[in-house]
């Protein structure tokens, strides 16, 4: 839509004088300005619960990791009392073994037992220190 409107005022005195208004507006831009107003909104809001969702994704992975120092610490625990009932029940073996009390396979299942439990016990440890290690180094 256009409009306009002229006037010309002539005076015999004076030389010509002219004054023009005109004014355009363009009726099928209508809301659009709003629109894009609205998506920049939207788009302002979206960045904001994308920015809460990465922190608590963070935050989730943070304490997942803590979780795990703590779930290996436990079974460290757990697995350094079972290697040690491990080696005296060993230890009691190897003396019922030299006295002829117990066969070579059993002896050798008590061995291989002790052996699985200090592989495990080992295991922990390491997983620990990688566990602690992730934790240290997490991003922020």
């Amino acid at each position: 839509v256009e409009a306009s409107n002229n006037y010309t005022y002539n005076d015999k005195n004076k030389d010509h004088s002219r004054i023009s208004i005109m004014a355009e507006w363009n009726i099928f831009r209508w809301g659009a300005d709003s629109d894009t107003v609205e998506q920049k909104k939207i788009s302002v809001e979206q960045s904001k619960l994308l920015q809460i969702k990465i922190r608590q994704d963070a935050h989730m992975e943070l304490k997942g990791k803590y979780d795990n120092i703590k779930r290996i610490k436990s079974e460290q625990k757990t697995q350094k009392y079972l290697l040690q009932a491990s080696r005296e029940k060993f230890e009691r073996a190897d003396v019922r073994y030299k006295n002829n009390q117990i066969t070579y396979s059993e002896y050798i299942n008590i061995l291989n037992f002790l052996q699985s439990n200090e592989n495990r016990y080992y295991e922990l440890k390491q997983e620990f220190i990688q566990a602690i290690d992730d934790y240290k180094n997490r991003e922020e």
